[in-house]
């Protein structure tokens, strides 16, 4: 059985409704490279939102990834694929 690549482990944790940081990425996956992950992500054509964040203990920003619930499928040359509708074509 062929291992996960960690950009499909990534998303597999963001398709489970979870958020994720460059910390949660160390910590979870000890990978260093969430942005350019990200990047890759949205090439691929996932809605991945973000938001800049404010560490407590630092004061410093970082920024924090997930997929929005309404955009949970899967997206392909910048449209969402959706399911085939056996019903198409028909008039009711």
């Amino acid at each position: 059985m062929k291992k996960k690549s960690i950009e499909d482990r990534i998303l597999d944790y963001l398709k489970a409704g979870n958020k994720i940081s460059q910390w949660d990425a160390i910590d979870l996956f000890k990978y260093t490279r969430l942005s350019a992950t990200i990047f890759n992500l949205k090439e691929r054509g996932y809605n991945i939102a973000d938001e800049w964040c404010k560490s407590e203990s630092t004061g410093k920003k970082f920024k924090r990834y997930w997929i929005p619930e309404e955009d949970e499928g899967q997206y392909g040359f910048g449209f969402k694929v959706e399911p085939k509708n056996n019903n198409m074509g028909h008039i009711h």
